[in-house]
């Protein structure tokens, strides 16, 4: 069997950006796609004593962080294509552990597909199903 796909799952952190450069690395060693990838949750609004935020407010907060993300995944795409990887990018919605595998399990559907992610001293509960670790 040999993989064809990489997904490389960030969230923009110091770790991620250490798995970023395995996923690029083994992405190109296995002329594999690399898909890149983010997950976020939109924050319900929290009312401060009695404050109000209004829906407009609210939505212009979940449109710039998707817009920061969307150009956060641009540049990680924009290193892998100096590295002259194919590259392809997905923001998904909701909580990370449950988008990533949702997503992982459309991709593997396709070729098969290796997830690269990077932690920090915790494992995301249901990211690892069916995994094999030590």
């Amino acid at each position: 069997m040999t993989i064809k796909r990489i997904m490389h799952a960030s969230d923009f952190s110091t770790a991620s950006g250490a798995a970023f450069k395995l996923a690029r690395a083994l992405a190109k060693a296995l002329h594999a796609e690399l898909v890149l990838c983010h997950a976020y949750q939109p924050m319900p609004p929290v009312a401060v004593g009695e404050g109000y935020v209004s829906p407009r407010v609210i939505e212009q907060i979940w449109t710039a962080a998707r817009t920061s993300a969307r150009g956060r995944l641009e540049r990680l795409a924009a290193a892998a294509r100096r590295d002259r990887l194919r590259v392809s990018t997905l923001l998904l919605q909701g909580a990370a552990a449950p988008a990533i595998v949702a997503a992982a399990s459309m991709l593997a559907s396709l070729p098969p597909v290796l997830i690269v992610v990077g932690l920090q001293r915790f494992l995301v509960s249901g990211l690892l199903a069916g995994a094999v670790r030590d």
